[in-house]
């Protein structure tokens, strides 16, 4: 496969396969404010535990920043179990509060099969590798992770949850879809080099801040792009 595969690509196929979470945001202070407003919501059949993790990339900017998020998170995401925070330092877990220090764990991006160098070299631009690596570090979380619930959330460092909410329920998965319409000619282009059976389904960009997966289907989405590129790994 020439390239990586891009999130907002695998974002539409995730609409019909798996359990996707989309929502509007508020920026404020180059920040975002999760806001249920403007959002329909559904809900897909699935066998799910109400407890599961999230994972959290971390760039360079965001390591300082995080301990601001982390207490929206673990008062807002009802069934939050354990919180996985990927990034290439260690965060300095002694500044979580005390009562959720212990269900913070570091992930160390070196347990990843790529690199920076790898995301260069196959012709990402430098000022974009970081985000593209990101969306790659979600996507792989459940390689990476053993002890990573088989259902679990990722979720963009600078995104606060302000309302409770829940994302899994005993039976299904809840899907939140923002309403908001944003079409980047280059993401359809290589969606293209995906199953051609995968095709836009809805005016809605599918484009998030947080999401909602399941490793088994990840894992079929994966061996399937793979097959159609000659075994190729699926970054």
């Amino acid at each position: 496969m020439p390239h990586s595969v891009l999130l907002p690509s695998v974002v539409l196929w995730l609409v019909g396969l798996v359990t996707l979470v989309t929502s509007i945001t508020l920026a404020r202070n180059n920040n975002s404010l999760l806001a249920p407003r403007a959002a329909e919501t559904l809900t897909v059949a699935s066998d799910c535990s109400p407890e599961y993790d999230l994972v959290i990339p971390l760039g360079p900017n965001d390591l300082n920043f995080i301990y601001r998020i982390l207490p929206s998170l673990f008062q807002n995401v009802v069934g939050l179990r354990q919180l996985y925070l990927v990034s290439v330092a260690p965060p300095d877990l002694t500044r979580c509060a005390d009562a959720w220090r212990h269900r913070v764990t570091y992930v160390p991006e070196s347990r990843y099969p790529f690199g920076p160098r790898d995301v260069v070299d196959r012709g990402i631009r430098a000022d974009r590798s970081g985000w593209y690596r990101q969306q790659l570090y979600k996507l792989y979380a459940h390689e990476v992770i053993p002890s990573l619930s088989s259902h679990f959330l990722v979720w963009d460092a600078d995104t606060f949850l302000l309302t409770p909410q829940r994302f899994f329920l005993p039976d299904s998965c809840v899907a939140r879809f923002g309403t908001h319409h944003q079409y980047h000619p280059d993401y359809f282009r290589h969606m293209a080099q995906l199953p051609p059976w995968l095709q836009r389904q809805t005016n809605q960009s599918g484009i998030c801040n947080f999401m909602a997966f399941q490793a088994g289907f990840v894992r079929e989405m994966m061996a399937m792009v793979e097959a159609r590129h000659g075994g190729t790994p699926f970054w």
